[in-house]
């Protein structure tokens, strides 16, 4: 297969079901205590194609990604890998508890090819940086990937502006002033459209992990 069409740019836990993190590595991660979010810096695999005629090993379309955990607490990492900070067999959620604000936060476990990640948060966005790339290995290396970052921020497509209004509206809060109004899914989706490029998140480029 000598193609493949991006669905989307941002994809959340409400795609959970659909998503698979086997095989890919995290580059870095940082947390953010004043956001309470928590940033992984993956090469994530979007399809595996299976090798064609005449051909041994199986190709990879891979992309650089930022991927946010939201309302983050009990970060735990303990993994050790000979690439990046870790290598994800698979991401577990479980145990979904209530918050004081009326969301719901579950448990999240990275299990690595030698340890896990785990943090409990309400949900997840991820950024795709980059279009994918076909490849023979499951990482993009670090000059094909230009470097290590947690960039977020480019124009957002209109299917993405839709899919962030689904999961936000409602729960985000205009802190303007004394303003604690709940915004609706016009409000947020003018908000993210912007006056003018359209933008999510804060732009970051870190070269290396931090835990806090």
């Amino acid at each position: 297969m000598s193609e493949f069409t991006l669905e989307k740019d941002i994809w959340t836990d409400a795609d959970f079901a659909r998503m698979s993190f086997h095989d890919t590595v995290v580059w870095s991660m940082l947390s953010d205590p004043d956001r309470r979010e928590c940033f992984f810096d993956i090469d994530y695999i979007f399809r595996w194609v299976e090798p064609g005629p005449g051909e041994t090993h199986f190709k990879f379309w891979i992309a650089p990604v930022t991927l946010v955990f939201e309302n983050t607490h009990s970060i735990k990492v303990e993994a050790v890998a000979s690439k990046g900070l870790a290598t994800i067999l698979e991401l577990h959620r479980e145990d979904a508890q209530p918050t004081r604000n009326g969301m719901t936060e579950q448990l999240y476990t990275f299990e690595c090819v030698s340890g896990e990640i785990q943090l409990r948060a309400t949900g997840y966005r991820m950024r795709v940086r980059k279009p994918p790339r076909l490849g023979s290995e499951q990482d993009l290396g670090l000059i094909m990937r230009d470097g290590v970052s947690f960039e977020e921020t480019k124009p957002l497509r209109e299917s993405d502006i839709a899919a962030l209004c689904d999961k936000y509206a409602g729960q985000l809060r205009d802190r303007a002033g004394n303003d604690k109004r709940v915004l609706g899914a016009s409000e947020l989706r003018c908000l993210l459209r912007g006056p003018g490029k359209p933008r999510t998140g804060v732009p970051r480029s870190h070269a290396a992990a931090s835990i806090r």
